[in-house]
């Protein structure tokens, strides 16, 4: 069974899409900017940067099938965007 929710993130904090052992796809649903994703248990730093995942959005761009055993969290590169998240355990 799949869940999919849309969720707004900004460049100002990291959002916590995802925990547990999910397959997770992340979609950009905005036509500019980047989207930065980190799996990790904690809330990345700023500076936390080593784990992350940058794809450019405008044509969509998903992170398919990732297996999360921690937590996935995202943070845009621009002033705010929407993900769509679609889970499925």
């Amino acid at each position: 069974m799949t869940d999919q929710t849309a969720v707004p993130v900004t460049d100002q904090a990291w959002v916590e899409v995802a925990d547990g052992s999910e397959f997770v796809t992340i979609a950009t649903q905005s036509l500019g900017g980047f989207l930065a994703m980190v799996a990790t248990v904690q809330p990345p730093t700023e500076q936390d940067t080593g784990a992350a995942f940058y794809g450019k959005a405008g044509s969509p761009v998903s992170y398919s099938n990732l297996l999360t055993t921690d937590k996935v969290w995202v943070r845009a590169a621009v002033a705010s965007m929407t993900v769509a998240v679609a889970k499925s355990s």
